[in-house]
């Protein structure tokens, strides 16, 4: 939770022009935020001092559960048909 008195407060396009980002990715990570591990999500924190704002210490603990937490992406439907029929084709090989 951003504490508005002892953290440094910035606008979300402050964020978008610090780390060279599209405004909607920052919106992104604020309203779906970063699929992780054991597929729950990870969403920047935000404050709404008159114009949604987040802090300098929240991208730090946003990104840092980003970095040791990230999910691989999910296989494509394609990319599961391959590894079952590889998976098919080593297992008749072993005789299966």
């Amino acid at each position: 939770m951003i504490n508005h008195r002892a953290e440094t407060l910035l606008t979300l396009a402050d964020v978008a022009r610090r780390y060279k980002k599209h405004i909607q990715s920052v919106y992104g990570w604020v309203n779906r935020g970063v699929r992780v591990k054991g597929g729950h999500r990870v969403r920047l924190e935000t404050i709404t001092i008159g114009t949604m704002k987040t802090s300098e210490e929240a991208l730090d603990r946003f990104f840092a559960a980003c970095s040791k937490q990230h999910a691989p992406l999910p296989r494509s439907p394609a990319q599961k048909r391959r590894a079952h029929e590889s998976a098919t084709k080593e297992l008749e090989a072993a005789g299966w």
